[in-house]
């Protein structure tokens, strides 16, 4: 089982395919990892107005343990 960072969760869920493969399309044409573009999709769905400082928390907890967000 992979370990997750402090601070954040894993999500897994199933999904229809199409739905996917629509989802893999658009990461790929914006040249975003799929993790990427999933967290700025719930960020604009549920944190419309506080956008930059939940991704500027988030970047912060990736350096404090030596990862890169992309």
């Amino acid at each position: 089982m992979l370990k997750t960072l402090p601070g954040f969760k894993r999500l897994n869920a199933d999904i229809p395919e199409e739905l996917f493969k629509e989802f893999a399309k658009r990461c790929i044409e914006e040249g975003m990892s799929k993790k990427d573009s999933l967290v700025q999709l719930l960020e604009k769905e549920f944190f419309k107005n506080s956008k930059s400082r939940r991704r500027e928390q988030n970047k912060r907890a990736l350096s404090r343990q030596g990862k890169h967000s992309m």
